[in-house]
């Protein structure tokens, strides 16, 4: 009997120990990296259009230029709205690892 509970027991560990070896091959590494972007605001309207810069840091951006240095440090992005974004507000934002520059907002951006 003795036996049979040793023997319940190691198989038990053993299907555990490859649920959860499973489970760590499954965990995939995401090429988006979060951080807070910083909006500013332009006070001059251009065309009834709002200037704004979306300034934020890239500091873990695999991305190589074609001199072959590293693209991170801050990013700036110019863009227009229709609606004056409040100025120096922080939002959280997603960039790509690999490029970027190619980023989506994960918090809206407020206007005035």
């Amino acid at each position: 009997m003795k036996k049979n509970n040793i023997l319940l027991v190691f198989i038990l560990g053993i299907i555990l120990l490859g649920c959860q070896q499973q489970k760590i091959l499954k965990t995939e590494v995401s090429p988006w990296v979060e951080t807070i972007a910083t909006i500013i605001s332009s006070p001059s309207i251009t065309d009834g259009s709002y200037d704004y810069i979306i300034k934020y840091e890239a500091s873990e951006s695999t991305a190589i230029n074609k001199e072959g240095k590293s693209i991170n440090g801050i990013i700036e992005q110019f863009s227009i709205s229709q609606r004056r974004p409040l100025n120096n507000q922080k939002l959280r934002l997603k960039y790509m690892k690999e490029e970027p520059i190619i980023f989506e907002f994960l918090d809206p951006i407020k206007f005035e």
